[in-house]
């Protein structure tokens, strides 16, 4: 069987386990030989069709640095707050993205409850703020935008909060919630790899792919 070669992101390093290609009998073509042969018994080279891996380190190899980033602080939030940002920062990371695949902020999650490690802090509801479970998620989702779109990669939904926030400016924002949901996809015609971290009250995320080819800055004004 042919073997795709294995992505890896450690410590800052790529690492890019090698492809194998594969050989498969073609039983047909072999069927026809040995039907053809049966009064002659003459030895058969045994039709073999090479597999080419799926994915290999050349296709890997593409991605070698960043292409898009943001950050956010939320240093005066409530440990609840600050809890639910580093949680769902933490589901994001590492996430492959191939060529046309799309992501639902939404969907990795899960569900947004206490069962599922949340705490309650403060979320936003017809405008007001109310006491909530998985009060902070929406700066995550906020932070990842602004990366998704320091990528270029096609936004695909994204809503914003009913009243401005104050970690990002005005149009930044992505809210979430039952019914509002970021979804992005790659365009790009090269794998895409997502990382975050939390450090120093701030939520980080980070896009990696091909810099020859988005090799430009994206400005939002």
């Amino acid at each position: 069987e042919s073997k795709d070669a294995i992505f890896n992101f450690n410590g800052g390093k790529f690492k890019i386990t090698e492809d194998e290609t594969g050989q498969e009998v073609d039983t047909n073509k072999l069927g026809k030989l040995i039907e053809d042969n049966i009064d002659r018994l003459n030895d058969i080279e045994i039709p073999v069709e090479i597999i080419e891996p799926k994915y290999t380190k050349e296709y890997y190899g593409r991605i070698n640095g960043i292409i898009g980033q943001a950050s956010t602080g939320y240093a005066s939030s409530i440990p609840g707050r600050k809890h639910n940002i580093r949680l769902s920062a933490s589901k994001l990371n590492g996430k492959l993205l191939h060529p046309g695949d799309t992501l639902s902020y939404n969907k990795t999650l899960g569900a947004i409850t206490r069962a599922a490690g949340y705490q309650e802090a403060s979320v936003i509801e017809d405008g007001e703020f109310v006491t909530g479970v998985g009060g902070g998620i929406c700066q995550t989702s906020t932070t990842l935008y602004n990366a998704v779109l320091q990528a270029d990669l096609k936004v695909v939904q994204r809503s914003p909060h009913s009243i401005p926030i104050s970690y990002v400016s005005k149009g930044m924002d992505a809210a979430v919630s039952s019914w509002k949901d970021l979804v992005f996809r790659n365009d790009f015609d090269f794998p895409v790899y997502l990382t975050s971290r939390t450090a120093g009250d701030k939520v980080y995320f980070y896009f990696y792919g091909d810099t020859n080819v988005k090799n430009y800055q994206i400005k939002i004004e």
